[in-house]
């Protein structure tokens, strides 16, 4: 058999697996969804009956999976960052995620949004139920219950919109080949560990000797994270805020973030943005993978537009509405790749 040909082969059963575990997981979310809006009596919003936008979503969904697998297929990416079967472990955890995520629908019916407690360790727009977990990111329980909530709520995508992170990374690993010392990488808000495996899968395969650091502000996520981690080497975990890294400037080859602008008041990821470009040596990368922002794929703009009403996502609608692209002080990004609803940025520090 060719190399192309069994390029293709293996590429039709990632695709198979791609598509099993995401018409897996849209089956689980379609039911949830009914049966919290049933029983809570809420309405569904109009996006839903626009046939054209879910078309265009479900396209684009199909597009990321089709990549991911053709990735996996040609060595890309490492075959350790697969998610496997993990679909068969959300079916056998399924009720206890449709139990708590029932409550979901209940705070969202009340708009309750508030903790029950109030840790003054940390900052006070953290303090709330983001997507209206229960105590948001001060809870364990909901870090048991994250990675699942959110692969339900993006069909099963959720990983292969964070491995659109490992293409820069790899770039970034290649101009360091020739280097002796090691590769040190900074993970910001790496939450439940699900991103730092990943991470941790490219940089195990470059056969470089590397530092992967990651650090997140909850010590509830970053709790589950180290446990979920703990059979990674060369990974440190600790507890720290974004907006104010503990590290020396110049510090890191790779800085990475998923997920974490969004959630961030204005002011707030302006300084988190800095100090990532801090810490970073010069020529060094930065890698973020976010949320698309309003004019990255117009199609889909009413869905980033009913997220934030959806959900408790209070900063988000000022995050979509500033390009990460024209951040003020950086450069224009080398690389640049959307991805369903999520979108990779890589800058190189001058």
């Amino acid at each position: 058999m060719s190399r192309s040909s069994s390029i293709n082969l293996r590429s039709q059963l990632y695709r198979g697996l791609g598509f099993l575990r995401g018409l897996s997981y849209h089956a689980q979310s379609k039911t949830l969804n009914k049966l919290g809006r049933f029983l809570f009596q809420l309405e569904s919003p109009p996006i839903e009956s626009n046939k054209f936008l879910q078309d265009a979503a479900r396209e684009s969904l199909f597009q990321l999976l089709k990549l991911d697998a053709d990735r996996f297929a040609d060595g890309t990416y490492a075959p350790q960052a697969h998610d496997g079967l993990d679909v068969v472990k959300s079916w056998l955890r399924s009720p206890i995620v449709t139990f708590k995520s029932l409550a979901i629908f209940s705070r969202r019916k009340n708009k309750d949004w508030k903790v029950s407690t109030q840790d003054p360790l940390y900052p006070k727009y953290f303090q709330r139920s983001f997507h209206f977990q229960e105590n948001g990111y001060q809870s364990a329980e909901s870090a048991k219950l994250y990675d699942a909530q959110v692969e339900l709520l993006f069909a099963g995508s959720a990983n292969a919109m964070r491995r659109l992170a490992l293409v820069p990374l790899r770039v970034a690993l290649k101009s360091h080949q020739e280097i002796t010392r090691k590769f040190k990488v900074l993970e910001v808000a790496c939450g439940t560990g699900s991103g730092t495996k990943l991470l941790h899968a490219e940089l195990s395969r470059s056969k470089h000797p590397f530092e992967l650091w990651a650090l997140d502000l909850s010590a509830d996520y970053l709790g589950h994270a180290k446990k979920v981690c703990a059979d990674l080497v060369s990974t440190h975990f600790f507890q720290a805020d974004a907006s104010e890294l503990p590290f020396e400037s110049h510090t890191f080859d790779a800085v990475s973030a998923t997920f974490l602008w969004h959630e961030l008041p204005n002011d707030i990821r302006k300084k988190a943005l800095q100090e990532c470009m801090r810490v970073l040596r010069r020529g060094g990368t930065f890698i973020s993978v976010e949320s698309l922002q309003l004019g990255d794929n117009p199609v889909l703009d009413p869905l980033l537009d009913q997220f934030p009403l959806e959900f408790h996502e209070p900063f988000f609608k000022s995050y979509a509405g500033q390009r990460l692209e024209e951040t003020e002080g950086f450069t224009t990004p080398f690389h640049r790749e959307l991805g369903f609803l999520s979108k990779c940025l890589a800058w190189r520090k001058e």
